[in-house]
C-alpha cells in the first residue's frame, strides 16, 4: 500500500544520505560539476546537513510505518527544507 512506498522511499533518502558524503573526493571537483568547491572548503558543515537529512529520513519512516500522517508532514517538511539548504549552499 501506500504507506509500504513511503517506508521504502525514505529508507532509500536514508541510505543515500548515508553514502552521500562520500561521493565528494577532493580529485571530483575538475571538469563539469554542479557540486560547489565549498563542499571542500566546509566539509564538516556539508556532512552536518547530510546527517541531519539522514536523520530526517529515518524519522519520515517511521512516522510512515505507524501511519502518524502529522508527525509524516512535519518530517517530510523538515527534509524538504534540509535538501533546499544544502543544494543553496553547497551546488553551483
Amino acid at each position: 500500500g501506500d504507506a509500504q512506498d513511503l517506508v521504502e522511499i525514505y529508507d532509500e533518502i536514508e541510505l543515500i544520505m548515508k553514502e552521500y558524503p562520500s561521493l565528494f573526493p577532493e580529485d571530483s571537483f575538475q571538469g563539469k560539476t554542479k557540486a560547489s568547491i565549498d563542499i571542500l572548503e566546509d566539509r564538516d558543515s556539508f556532512n552536518q546537513i547530510a546527517k541531519k537529512t539522514e536523520e530526517l529520513a529515518s524519522l519520515a519512516k517511521i512516522a510512515s510505518k505507524n501511519n502518524d500522517m502529522d508527525a509524516l508532514q512535519q518530517h517530510h517538511q523538515n527534509l524538504f527544507s534540509t535538501c533546499k539548504s544544502c543544494h543553496s549552499r553547497f551546488k553551483d
